[in-house]
């Protein structure tokens, strides 16, 4: 609450000083984020959908019929990871696993729910770095996102994805958005242990299914979420920014003729950081770009 009322206060002194006119343009990773911000006042003609890109994975194994159930992320209530435990109480497993790949506030919690659950096929991996991330996928067969809150662009579905692994995911947010074809995953209801466990019976018990779901997700990484198409998206964002006067949607006003921009990235995002530079390098004209680094890696 008193995180929550302190953002409030930063919105309306934002709103207060009218910065959201002075901003060429905002990029979203999401439709269902594009909405949340037209609804806190953002105008819709000046907010631009970028998803995010993955590196597909050459030749990565198929899913084993019998790997591990993983969940990768951080361990705090928005993830909903007592969610998947209650649901894995309620599913009748011989032999298989689920590993909880993270840390966080709610890891003490967390792992005394399981004990009270009885959970004895639960594995608490603690914190994996990216370098292990592969070793780690070669052995899960398909994995679970059980947010109950709106995410934008979760990392860890596309991360799945690349390594031809498919995820059971909440039907809300942007897992909502990518799976609404079927392909890729499934979706259960936010919240809800008996639903997420009816989503993840039949794919536990049907090791096809995770070989075309995670297919499905590989081919969606190959074609939409791919660098190049993402290079592209954000060129495109960047002309209109530079070249307002060209577009319907330019905001009013009289702009400097240097480009301010301004990003932030860790390592995670360090490589989307690098071609955002590139692409204003390549526009040709004088830029500033503002870069805060979220972690030492980021900054050196």
């Amino acid at each position: 609450r008193i995180i929550s009322g302190w953002m409030g206060l930063i919105l309306q002194k934002i709103r207060k000083d009218d910065v959201f006119r002075q901003v060429r343009r905002w990029v979203t990773p999401s439709e269902n984020q594009k909405n949340i911000h037209i609804r806190m006042g953002l105008p819709a003609s000046r907010i631009d959908v970028v998803p995010y890109y993955a590196q597909a994975s050459v030749d990565f194994p198929a899913p084993p019929p019998n790997g591990a159930v993983l969940f990768l992320g951080r361990l705090s209530r928005e993830k909903g990871v007592d969610i998947l435990l209650r649901a894995w109480a309620l599913l009748p497993i011989s032999g298989r696993e689920l590993w909880i790949a993270g840390t966080g506030a709610e890891e003490a919690t967390l792992k005394k729910l399981s004990k009270e659950l009885h959970l004895r096929n639960v594995r608490w991996l603690g914190f994996v770095p990216r370098q292990k991330h592969d070793d780690l996928w070669r052995q899960t067969s398909f994995s679970v996102i059980p947010s109950i809150w709106n995410e934008p662009y979760p990392l860890s579905f596309l991360e799945a994805w690349r390594n031809r692994r498919p995820f059971v995911g909440s039907r809300m947010g942007a897992m909502a958005e990518v799976l609404a074809d079927g392909r890729g995953g499934w979706l259960a209801k936010p919240g809800c242990p008996q639903d997420l466990a009816r989503q993840m019976q039949p794919v536990l018990d049907q090791p096809s299914w995770v070989e075309k779901a995670g297919r499905e997700g590989y081919e969606k990484i190959l074609k939409d979420n791919n660098r190049e198409v993402w290079l592209e998206r954000f060129e495109q964002v960047l002309e209109k920014s530079l070249h307002p006067n060209s577009r319907a949607a330019s905001p009013p006003g009289n702009f400097p003729d240097v480009f301010y921009g301004c990003t932030l990235f860790d390592s995670g995002f360090l490589a989307k950081g690098l071609a955002l530079f590139a692409s204003l390098k390549r526009q040709g004209r004088p830029f500033c770009l503002h870069v805060f680094a979220m972690d030492d890696f980021a900054a050196d």
